[in-house]
């Protein structure tokens, strides 16, 4: 390795702690090849890394990340202000440079050592600082001021030339406190850094139900065009007075996002989204320091706005505030971003297609290891709806673009398809030793009926059951030359949809406490509210056509070059390679196991969700290693596992609720049987008549019988009553004299 590589990053990093990145040059002119390290544990593999790359274009950031997203929102500690001086005179710097980079003759990259602080909302204004100094144009001092920007590694290679260029560098020594390099370059007002991460995000409904009533707000919100202003000013002010009227930074974005001022949007801009999160971090830096907001809002006409009440699931959080701070920033948060710009889902369907997609292509290689054996990282998802409009069909849509495009007929074969049996998925499986697979099934509760009722389903549930502990058993053979096909290791993801109602009237508490069904991960979200415009079928842009979707296109490069990874040294039709959990990421799971048992015990519905609740937590384990894996890493860290336990939260009230809508329904099947049998004979049965009949037909034992009769008689269906021969009776009201 080249000493100079070494001595760049022992004195760019310095003590701080974090993920640091390195980004190669694609061929595509972007730096979509990212890896990160933990520094300084992996200081060795960085280095390591380095060298093997030293012949090409390699870059890195100053800041040290708290995910594995190179994103100003996970920006963690930085100690250098830096500027890409291009062809900008060193001397003319109002203060000499710490180091000196020169990434090809007469281009440099500078950066200051400043004591004090690793802060980098400190250290972002200072370098913004230095661009406002030197304007472009007169200097040459190139304009790229963020905190995450990248910069050419000292020991590599610039090949932008025709002759490639060795990247070298030179430590001078000088070192600033924060008061000195703020003498020479005052801090931009406008430059906060995004330091925080994006939080839950509110509907519009419930974002405007926060605010304080303001005339000034009113006029903004129902401003129909941005016709004739300045987009960027309006913008800022009606970010000022949403701050005015108590918005937070997540209801400020929901509100300002569809809003015509929103000038990122118009723009067209594929990270319009990040760009406006980012803007409203800088307005409320501005706000706090009083920057004064143009033009006097009293200036628009007057309107009118409604706030319609929404529904809200009761969340549970099984993170503390710092946790959250230190929180990777995924792949499927980045899905979840791409998706939500397509449709108005719920965004909880776009993290099942996420990791479904996950699932699909990294279980090939890898298996997560508690001590009771090789845990595959296959997922199964129960994605419910209210209705059909729920966009089910459209997110599965969205997530199978996915696979189908890395998948191919040779390698990669994903798809089993959609209709399949006990036997079809045995010999499919028996077919692909060691290999994944994908399965999806829309209305899931007819194929449960069929399990229940149809003869040739029999055995489908024991049968899943073994499947998703990623065994599938040998057979024979009754004709052929083999005789006996051996058992095989497989990981089947399973992706199935349904109504909710439906299901819940399906299922049993049984399903939950026992079987196959204990393993799925519930998600259900209701149908988004209906608006005209919701209604709207909206027509292809041709240049979007013609461009394609550079979103999609990113996303799924970075998931080849994840599976690149993986493949270069794991057979994907060998044995998988375990991926084991840093000693922090696993005691932070057992932490998380307790955490979420105690809830479930806690939980009226106690006796029926624990199964579940302990079947949770496993996939969450596989969840976690799912985004290592992803991030190429060979062993799960922290911010994998926060990430992870993150999602859960979602997951487990959703389980609870769906617990419920059996529990709910199974208590409507029995107050309908007995009142059915009751009309059935007459308007009036003998006490233990009704009972054997719910006991053979519900397993309805005697203290269940007792309360579901009661609560009938409290209702006003039923009488129960006993007769002079002291024999108990249970009478329709409907039929009392």
């Amino acid at each position: 390795m080249s000493s100079q590589t070494e001595e760049f990053f022992r004195f760019l990093h310095r003590d701080n702690t974090g993920l640091a990145v390195i980004a190669l040059l694609g061929s595509s002119g972007q730096l979509t090849n990212q890896k990160f390290f933990s520094w300084p544990e992996q200081a060795e593999q960085l280095l390591a890394y380095c060298a093997a790359n030293a012949a090409k274009d390699v870059y890195t950031s100053g800041t040290l990340f708290k995910g594995t997203r190179a994103r100003k929102t996970n920006a963690k500690a930085v100690s250098f202000v830096h500027a890409d001086a291009d062809t900008f005179n060193v001397d003319d710097a109002r203060v000499p440079p710490s180091m000196i980079v020169r990434s090809s003759p007469g281009k440099t990259q500078l950066w200051w050592l400043v004591q004090g602080t690793s802060d980098p909302a400190r250290i972002e204004p200072l370098s913004h600082a230095v661009s406002l100094a030197h304007p472009k144009n007169a200097s040459g001092l190139d304009d790229g001021w963020a905190v995450n920007k990248l910069m050419r590694v000292p020991g590599t290679t610039n090949l932008k030339y025709d002759m490639p260029h060795p990247v070298t560098m030179e430590i001078t020594g000088h070192v600033y406190t924060l008061a000195e390099f703020e003498a020479a370059y005052p801090p931009a007002p406008d430059a906060a850094v995004t330091s925080r991460a994006m939080g839950e995000l509110p509907t519009r409904g419930e974002a405007l139900g926060t605010l304080r009533a303001s005339p000034g707000l009113m006029q903004l919100l129902n401003k129909k065009d941005a016709s004739g202003v300045d987009r960027s000013d309006a913008l800022f002010l009606l970010e000022q007075e949403l701050f005015r009227c108590g918005a937070t930074d997540e209801v400020a974005f929901v509100i300002c996002k569809d809003h015509p001022f929103n000038k990122f949007e118009a723009d067209g801009k594929y990270n319009a989204d990040e760009k406006l999160w980012d803007d409203i971090q800088r307005a409320r830096h501005k706000s706090e320091l009083g920057v004064p907001a143009e033009p006097d809002a009293a200036e628009i006409p007057d309107a009118q706005v409604t706030v319609e009440p929404t529904k809200k699931h009761k969340m549970v959080d099984f993170l503390t505030a710092e946790e959250k701070d230190h929180m990777a920033s995924t792949f499927v948060d980045d899905y979840v971003e791409w998706a939500r710009s397509k449709t108005d889902a719920a965004h909880e369907y776009h993290v099942a297609g996420a990791f479904t997609v996950l699932s699909t292509v990294f279980s090939d290689y890898g298996h997560a290891m508690p001590k009771f054996g090789r845990l595959p990282l296959n997922l199964w998802f129960m994605v419910l709806g209210s209705t059909t409009r729920s966009r089910k069909s459209t997110t599965k849509d969205m997530m199978m673009r996915f696979i189908e495009a890395l998948g191919d007929d040779e390698n990669y074969r994903y798809d089993l398809g959609s209709d399949f049996t006990a036997e079809a998925l045995d010999n499919a499986l028996l077919d692909r030793p060691n290999r994944s697979a994908l399965v999806n099934r829309d209305e899931f509760q007819g194929l449960l009926m069929e399990m229940r009722s149809k003869a040739y389903m029999s055995g489908m549930s024991q049968k899943m059951t073994d499947i998703y502990g990623g065994k599938v058993s040998g057979k024979l053979r009754a004709t052929g030359e083999q005789k006996r096909r051996a058992s095989v290791n497989a990981s089947l993801v399973l992706y199935v949809m349904g109504i909710k109602n439906q299901v819940a009237d399906v299922l049993s508490e049984e399903d939950f406490q026992s079987g196959f069904l204990t393993r799925f991960i519930y998600i259900s979200a209701e149908a988004p509210k209906r608006t005209p415009e919701s209604d709207y079928l909206e027509q292809a842009d041709l240049s979007e056509i013609k461009q394609g979707d550079p979103v999609f296109t990113e996303l799924l490069q970075r998931l080849e070059t994840s599976r690149g990874h993986w493949d270069s040294f794991v057979e994907v039709d060998g044995p998988t390679q375990a991926v084991p959990c840093a000693p922090d990421a696993w005691a932070r799971l057992n932490k998380f196991i307790v955490d979420v048992l105690d809830a479930a015990e806690g939980h009226e519905k106690a006796g029926i969700i624990e199964a579940s609740s302990q079947r949770l937590t496993l996939s969450i384990l596989k969840a976690a290693t799912l985004l290592a894996m992803f991030d190429c890493c060979d062993r799960v860290e922290l911010p994998h596992m926060l990430a992870a336990i993150n999602y859960c939260a979602t997951w487990f009230v959703h389980m609870v609720e769906m617990a419920n809508a059996v529990s709910s329904s199974l208590w409507r099947k029995k107050q309908k049987a007995i009142e059915d049998l009751l009309l059935s004979k007459g308007g009036e049965v003998k006490w233990e008549v009704v009972y054997k009949a719910m006991n053979r037909q519900l397993d309805m034992r005697p203290r269940d019988f007792a309360e579901v009769i009661t609560a009938m008689q409290e209702s006003g269906v039923v009488n129960p009553r006993i007769d002079d021969k002291k024999e108990r009776w249970i009478q329709l009201l409907e039929f009392a004299a």
